[in-house]
């Protein structure tokens, strides 16, 4: 029989259960979707109960598939931590989960972002005591989707130093910062405890087992945040390693064994964030919107691909890598700002023969100018990241990882769990800390497989250089337009 992990991934509209092996490969695997709220103008809410539903019904399924081979020895739990769930003493939801889209706001709030930026959590947690108060002095615990489902896994209500940043952890010490609390008027008591990553939180209990279909008394292991663990699941575990994520927005997160700032810099607005990996932080920058741009791209200019895809039974996207690869290289000029999510997106250079496949490409395009610009602001930082691994729902795209290599002048590595990648980080946590691997770096080795590696060509340097060089031109006037650079 085969060692494997049972993964609990919370993702911002759906959870994926996956069963992974101690060799990387993915036995079993399901995802099931869930609806969010907007109750009121401004509100972006999610029931937690549909977290743990979602997870029992996916988890069975994918415990099905990997059939009786599979000896499941653990389960552990990755999320997209942007959400605040509020919880009484029995791990129920006083309120529905605030979501990181949701921008109701009050004049303490705004305050308070200006004294600690970015850390969503905590205004969450002050929109609850503004305007909902009985939920807030009810509140046992605050914490994230993780913090739910682990309390519902083994009735312990914890939370991982890749999780709590937004709530107030001092990153570098990864306590809470109790200064940050008070100011804010938020009791420390009212906050889980916090653990590494790949902590054992303790045993699955009965009633979960039997929702789950999974053995009773396993470890209960803490995975972490899904861009931390989507670091381990690709390979961004050493210094000046690397993960980009292509899927709803662009991240890039590289890999440091010091701090370089306190979780925000309000100068290029990155992050510093505790890595799912002891001593190792990641520097991350954020653009949201770019996938979706390429989403909304096919949902207005695409209906006869999707039609045709359809009947097909294939990808459209899969259509669109085609109609983009017979673009030459720098998409004659044709540059794209993906700024769609500030309301400031912009095609420059369009031009009357242009066709739709131009379009699909500068879109590919204005996403790795993007890359590439974030990257010269790592560089000034003392940051270069040397190997380069790509992860999210855009890894599968041939043409835009090519594309990627190109504009950042860097190989581009596809993992084989690229779409999975921050499942396969949570189970790679969890084999290092049961010991069945010594230490996260030998279990990456053993379960992470390259597959695929994109390297720059060099007879488009200088297409892409020049395209750039206007890019940041464009990029700088709107970012400050918009205060987004």
């Amino acid at each position: 029989m085969a060692r494997c992990v049972a993964v609990i991934d919370i993702e911002q509209t759906k959870v994926r259960s996956l069963i992974v092996s101690e060799t990387g490969d993915i036995l079993g695997h399901a995802i099931h979707e869930y609806p969010s709220s907007v109750p009121t103008p401004g509100a972006a809410e999610q029931n937690p109960e549909h977290w743990y539903g979602s997870a029992v019904h996916t988890m069975r399924q994918a415990v099905a598939m990997a059939g009786k081979n599979a000896e499941i020895i653990a389960v552990t739990v990755t999320n997209n931590p942007e959400c605040l769930a509020p919880l009484d003493e029995m791990g129920r939801n006083l309120y529905p989960a605030i979501l990181w889209g949701d921008a109701r706001t009050s004049q303490g709030i705004e305050h308070f972002r200006t004294v600690f930026p970015q850390r969503h959590g905590l205004y969450k947690i002050l929109l609850l005591r503004d305007y909902y108060a009985d939920a807030f002095y009810r509140t046992f615990k605050f914490g994230t989707s993780l913090t739910y489902i682990t309390h519902k896994l083994c009735r312990r209500f914890a939370i991982d130093i890749t999780n709590a940043p937004a709530l107030g952890l001092d990153i570098k010490s990864t306590k809470w910062d109790e200064s940050m609390l008070t100011q804010c008027g938020i009791p420390v008591e009212m906050l889980p405890e916090v653990f590494p990553p790949g902590t054992v939180v303790g045993a699955l209990n009965a009633e979960a087992a039997r929702d789950l279909d999974l053995p009773e008394n396993i470890s209960v292991v803490l995975g972490g945040a899904s861009p931390q663990c989507a670091a381990v699941g690709v390979g961004a575990i050493r210094d000046a390693t690397a993960k980009i994520s292509l899927d709803y927005g662009m991240s890039i997160d590289v890999c440091v064994s010091e701090p370089l700032f306190d979780y925000f810099d309000k100068s290029t607005k990155m992050y510093m964030l505790p890595h799912a990996i002891e001593g190792k932080w990641l520097l991350e920058a954020f653009l949201p919107g770019t996938g979706l741009a390429l989403r909304w791209f096919r949902d207005n200019c695409c209906s006869d691909v999707m039609q045709d895809a359809k009947r097909a039974n294939r990808d459209p996207y899969d259509v669109m890598n085609v109609l983009a690869e017979r673009v030459s290289p720098g998409a004659d000029g044709l540059l794209f700002i993906p700024f769609m999510m500030y309301g400031k997106g912009m095609f420059y250079n369009l031009d009357l023969n242009m066709k739709r496949n131009t379009l699909i490409r500068a879109i590919m395009e204005g996403t790795a100018y993007s890359a590439r610009f974030f990257l010269e602001m790592m560089q000034g930082l003392n940051t270069y990241a040397t190997e380069v691994f790509i992860e999210g729902s855009g890894a599968k795209s041939k043409v835009w990882r090519q594309i990627l290599a190109d504009i950042i002048g860097r190989p581009v590595s596809l993992m084989h769990a690229s779409t999975e990648a921050a499942a396969l980080g949570a189970a790679v946590i969890t084999f290092s800390s049961l010991g069945v691997y010594e230490g996260v770096n030998r279990a990456a080795d053993a379960m992470i497989e390259e597959i695929e590696r994109a390297k720059p060509r060099a007879e488009f340097i200088d297409i892409y250089d020049r395209n750039y060089r206007k890019y940041q031109e464009l990029l700088m006037m709107v970012g400050t337009d918009t205060g987004t650079i």
